[in-house]
């Protein structure tokens, strides 16, 4: 079993990170709290780059990843951040292998 590491960069339009964080938070919460594959999840407002949060995650199976996808709370995460991000980057890192979408 390989652990899967996945760091998202969310990049907001000017000044609608404060918009956004009260989603982040409740996602953060209902991930760490309802999925038992999840090892860690958090966000991070970036002190460096303006409008930026990036969410890292550590996961213990691909598998655990996919079905974190499709979990209800992440469909609610989705629809609220919908008109709020101009630009996101997920990188999946894998013991084999990083992929960006």
């Amino acid at each position: 079993m390989s652990t899967i590491y996945v760091i998202a960069t969310l990049k907001t339009h000017s000044g609608k990170l404060d918009e956004l964080l009260p989603h982040a938070r409740a996602v953060v919460k209902a991930t760490n709290e309802n999925e038992p594959g999840c090892i860690l999840y958090q966000s991070h407002v970036s002190l460096s780059e303006p409008d930026t949060l990036r969410v890292v995650e550590q996961w213990k199976t691909r598998e655990d990843l996919t079905k974190h996808f499709d979990m209800p709370h992440m469909a609610v995460w989705r629809a609220a951040n919908a008109s709020l991000i101009a630009s996101r980057k997920v990188e999946i890192i894998t013991p084999a292998n990083v992929e960006i979408k």
